[in-house]
This record gives structure tokens, C-alpha cells and sequence, in this order.
């Protein structure tokens, strides 16, 4: 989480499944499922040994279900009521009995999200507009994405994506308008699995489009998958 020297450091999330957040700074606090949790970050209190050349410091958000409890969803795309865009930079989910989470989205996207990975296998089936709007974001690392039925706009708006790998997945996505450089797309179309019908995945208006060869785009549709450049 980034923190700066003003009075704007807002963060606010929502999960299902009663959960715990320790925000990094001294401060632990419960929360029923489906409650919204809202914090406010105060500089000073943030160790100073964190403080970036560009004068803001860090804290370590983690949240985890409490005893008994399973968290099935992750809601990242609240506000707590200001217009400020909130300071999250790098996101690590893990749980097996999530089946939603939203980090981006038309309420109030984290702008500045740099990296998301999810660890290990879920059975999320909906990823529409997961990361929508996440302008900053550059690398999503190998994700299984086996489940997912409904990649509708997961990427849209994602202009400094430069990496991402979805593991197994069947359905059709974009990658429209990022930032993928030739490498990158060639990663991104090895680790789909084999296309379920007539899908598509569209690489359209990335740096790496134009100099992808057939032999490239051959792994694609070697898997079933119609390709659009």
C-alpha cells in the first residue's frame, strides 16, 4: 500500500466470509462478511525505512479469514467516500474456496496497482472487467484461469500491461491495446489450454503484434483459438 505525506491516504475493501485486517501499521481490525473495512494511514506512523525516492512509504495490508470462515470473495474496487484513487501497488490473493474478486472496476479503480498474482488454484468462473481501469497495472504472472467461463473486458484499460499468463484458459479474451512486446504475446498464447468451441484472443494494438510470425500465431490455433492481430 502507498502512503503518502498528506491527509488522503484512504483504503477501503470488502470481503464475503467474516475477516480480519492487519493494515500494516499497528492496527488490527475484524470484520463481518460483507462489511465494508475502511482505514485511514497516518505518514508518520509508517516506518520511515520504507520512504521510496519518490517520498512515500509502504505498509503491508493482509487480510485472512477468521477461525472457522472461508473467504469467497475479494472486493478491492470501493472508496470510502472521497475521489481519490487508493494506494494499493502489488496484490497476492491465495484461497481455494474464492469464486469472485474484483480489483478494478467503474466504482473507484486502483490506478497506481502495479502487479496481481493469484497463488495457487481457484474456481472463479467470472473474471468480467477484473482488472478494468488498472492503468498502472504491468504484470499478472501465470494465473490458473481453468475455470473461467467469462473473460469480458479483464484487461480493458490495462495500457501498461506488458505481461500476463492465464493457465488453461477456454474462453475468449483480450489483450487489446497493452503493452505486450512479441515475447510476451508468444508467452500469453502458450499457456491458454484448448479453446472451447469457437473462441477467440485478441492481440490487437500491442507493440509485439505486427512482428509475430505464423509459426507464432500457430500456437494459438493449434489449440483451436482464432487469433486477432
Amino acid at each position: 500500500m502507498r502512503v503518502n505525506d498528506a491527509a488522503n491516504n484512504h483504503v477501503a475493501l470488502i470481503c464475503a466470509g467474516d475477516y480480519t485486517v492487519d493494515w500494516g501499521d499497528g492496527n488490527t481490525e475484524n470484520f463481518a462478511s460483507g462489511v465494508k473495512a475502511t482505514h485511514t494511514y497516518d505518514f508518520t506512523a509508517l516506518d520511515a525505512e520504507t520512504e521510496t525516492s519518490g517520498g512515500w512509504r509502504q505498509a503491508i495490508v493482509v487480510v485472512t479469514p477468521q477461525a472457522g470462515q472461508a473467504l469467497t470473495l475479494v472486493n478491492l474496487d470501493q472508496t470510502t467516500g472521497d475521489t481519490y484513487t487508493q494506494g494499493w501497488l502489488d496484490v497476492v490473493v491465495a484461497g481455494p474456496a474464492i469464486g469472485a474478486i474484483e480489483i478494478g472496476g467503474t466504482t473507484k479503480p486502483p490506478t497506481l496497482l502495479e502487479q496481481f498474482e493469484f497463488v495457487g488454484g481457484n474456481v472463479i468462473t467470472n473474471m468480467t472487467r477484473m482488472f478494468y481501469g488498472c492503468s498502472s497495472l504491468a504484470s499478472v504472472p501465470a494465473m490458473d484461469t481453468s475455470s473461467v467461463t467469462n473473460m469480458g473486458g479483464m484487461f480493458e484499460g490495462c495500457s501498461s500491461l506488458a505481461s500476463a499468463i492465464c493457465t488453461g484458459l477456454r474462453y475468449s479474451v483480450s489483450i487489446a491495446s497493452c503493452a505486450f512486446a512479441r515475447s510476451a504475446i508468444i508467452n500469453f498464447f502458450t499457456g491458454l489450454g484448448t479453446a472451447a468451441g469457437a473462441q477467440t484472443v485478441n492481440v490487437t494494438g500491442n507493440p509485439g503484434t505486427a512482428s509475430l510470425t505464423p509459426d507464432d500465431i500457430a500456437i494459438a490455433t493449434a489449440k483451436g483459438w482464432t487469433v486477432t492481430t
